[in-house]
């Protein structure tokens, strides 16, 4: 299975389809954003993230320039009505920040500003998103990139308001250098990351518990 593509760009098409050409000579067909597809440039060097879905008409790839892209993509297409192509243009149009805060604050009018999504879709994406099992909201896990801790799961904090206990069996210990570093892979401001970190960092034991709470806090207060 593909994870991972870098290369050169050979070509792109209208609907979001690149075509990446490798060091070894081999080219793939990568299913992206239109958006994302207009900042690119024919002959430039890229780096995709990918998911791969197979189905009986075929194998197709999905790129992403960040880690927490695909783990988004995969956690809307767990939501009844919703395929590759909805995800990734959700994704697409709406920054993670803001798809976040819509689910915590049950803001499905945000989801529609995605063309092609409507009403029904985007309340859908917030109250199934909020079911997840609560084994599965573990708040936070790095993932090592390289050298860099650069990827926040966010599949794991998708019931955020129902998150008011602290997990039990758990032994972290709180550091507001992790938090910071958890908000800003998000793609949060330093300095709001840094003030928010310093609250939180006073009342939770445990990193996962300091993460909701944080992320709550960002979610009562409008978006840069």
């Amino acid at each position: 299975m593909i994870s991972y593509i870098h290369g050169i760009l050979h070509s792109s098409s209208g609907d979001g389809t690149l075509s990446v050409i490798t060091q070894s000579g081999v080219g793939y067909c990568v299913n992206v954003g239109q958006r994302f597809t207009n900042t690119l440039n024919i002959g430039q060097e890229i780096s995709l993230f990918i998911e791969t879905i197979v189905k009986e008409t075929g194998i197709n790839l999905y790129g992403f320039q960040r880690y927490e892209e695909q783990i988004w993509f995969r956690s809307l297409l767990k939501v009844t009505g919703v395929g590759p192509k909805v995800a990734i243009n959700v994704i697409d149009s709406i920054s993670i920040q803001e798809l976040l805060q819509a689910i915590i604050n049950e803001k499905s009018e945000i989801l529609q500003k995605v063309g092609g999504l409507g009403e029904k879709v985007s309340q859908r994406i917030v109250a199934e998103l909020k079911k997840e099992p609560v084994k599965n909201a573990k708040a936070l896990t790095l993932v090592k990139i390289g050298n860099t801790k650069a990827a926040f799961n966010y599949t794991q904090v998708e019931n955020l308001p129902q998150q008011n206990s602290i997990m039990e069996n758990l032994e972290v210990t709180v550091n507001s250098d992790d938090i910071i570093s958890a908000l800003v892979n998000l793609g949060f401001d330093y300095n709001r990351s840094f003030s928010i970190a310093t609250d939180v960092s006073k009342v939770a034991i445990s990193l996962e518990e300091a993460i909701i709470l944080a992320l709550q806090k960002i979610g009562q207060k409008p978006l840069s």
